[in-house]
């Protein structure tokens, strides 16, 4: 059995991506990148792609022209992309693609050699996700009509073309069996943490401050507004809101509203998020759309609590009031309560911190996942032979 991975861009897939190598499944991992993030795979040449051409046309366009023009050039750099991994293609038993609306061609190919094809959706349907996102847009006042996207048109193609779909969480799930896609043929593993980049670091010493963090994109998608509306109304002493991401523009005016109730540091390197990962004693993420959001579980991998709304997707692994809580999306009563509990009772905050510790180490990690993943692909190769 050789599996190949195809990713425009480089996503979550180098967290397993060597243990797919490792057992010997592995064809070639196609992707986009840095330049020399190939030579940091820890797996040799001959088992990796690296169209990172397409990455640089893009950074410069992004640098240089803003968001101007972005929807005619972005797909054509990602067409870029997908010619470049068609000159380097090898055939393999199964090809295993992101649904993000660049490589309709390569799973053409890949059915004219004859291979499976698995499509995972990071993401919920398309419509399902623009329908959350008109609903945000309208509660926030903010003038925008949702419409599908030409990248969002070619996901719904490659979902018509694809065998089998890959998810991260029945949230996803369900929203593909809402559009039709067969119950049957959709398989759902969650996400893993790094356990080598994300750790409990015994050597953080905690202050009195009662620290609640949020590691996420301030977007639309994120419900950012949720956790201010909760925190400004709770007027905690002794306590201080972070966000860490990138803060898209349409949410500026918004957020500046709220300027005094959060401490915001902007983008953060990620071998540097553990840090404040130690030093903080909860983690809140108030998503309106998610698939299964990654860091809640590096959090976790770190020994913090988390709060997650109900659209995240990774709050399906969390078993609520022991490791974290989960509260329904846009609830700010409830995130209210939640939040005010554990201000109250911090000894819960040890407890609770420990179990997310136990969870990550034996459930939700890469390795893990990775074996979830081959198990997987044999099963569907199994399938495919006995409908043969």
């Amino acid at each position: 059995m050789k599996i190949n991975l195809a990713v425009c861009g480089r996503f979550h897939y180098h967290n397993y991506v060597p243990y797919l190598q490792k057992k010997g499944v592995l064809g070639t991992f196609y992707f986009s990148h840095k330049i020399e993030t190939g030579r940091k795979l820890s797996i040799p040449s001959d088992f990796y792609y690296n169209a990172w051409l397409k990455e640089y046309l893009l950074h410069f366009h992004s640098r240089k022209f803003k968001g101007v023009g972005k929807y005619t050039l972005y797909p054509f750099y990602h067409k870029i992309w997908e010619q470049l991994v068609l000159w380097h293609w090898k055939p393999a038993d199964l090809l295993h693609i992101m649904i993000h609306g660049t490589s309709v061609r390569l799973i053409k190919r890949a059915k004219r050699d004859q291979s499976i094809v698995i499509g995972e959706a990071v993401n919920t349907h398309p419509y399902t996700m623009n329908r959350l996102l008109q609903e945000e847009y309208d509660r926030l006042g903010i003038k925008m009509k949702v419409y599908l996207t030409k990248a969002q048109e070619k996901q719904l193609e490659e979902i018509t073309l694809i065998d089998h779909l890959l998810v991260p969480s029945e949230f996803v799930r369900n929203s593909f069996i809402e559009h039709g896609f067969d119950a049957n043929k959709i398989t759902v593993i969650p996400y893993g943490a790094n356990l080598t980049k994300f750790y409990k670091d015994k050597n953080v010493v905690k202050d009195d401050i009662f620290r609640v963090l949020c590691v996420s994109q301030i977007s639309i998608r994120k419900g950012h507004i949720d956790i201010l509306k909760a925190w400004e109304k709770l007027n905690l002493k002794h306590a201080e809101l972070i966000f860490i991401g990138a803060l898209e523009s349409e949410l500026e005016p918004i957020m500046k509203q709220y300027s005094k109730d959060f401490t915001y540091l902007g983008m953060v390197p990620n071998d540097k998020l553990v840090h404040y990962y130690n030093k903080a004693d909860v983690f809140v993420l108030a998503s309106i759309e998610e698939g299964c959001s990654i860091v809640p579980l590096e959090a976790m991998a770190c020994g913090l609590p988390v709060i997650l709304s109900d659209h995240t997707g990774s709050h399906e692994l969390i078993v609520d009031g022991e490791d974290g809580y989960v509260f329904k999306a846009r609830n700010t009563q409830d995130l209210e309560a939640i939040l005010s509990k554990l201000y109250e009772n911090r000894s819960l905050l040890e407890v609770m911190g420990q179990k997310c510790l136990d969870k990550v180490a034996h459930q939700s990690n890469w390795e893990e996942y990775g074996t979830r993943l081959i198990d997987c692909y044999q099963g569907i190769l199994k399938n495919a032979k006995r409908s043969v």
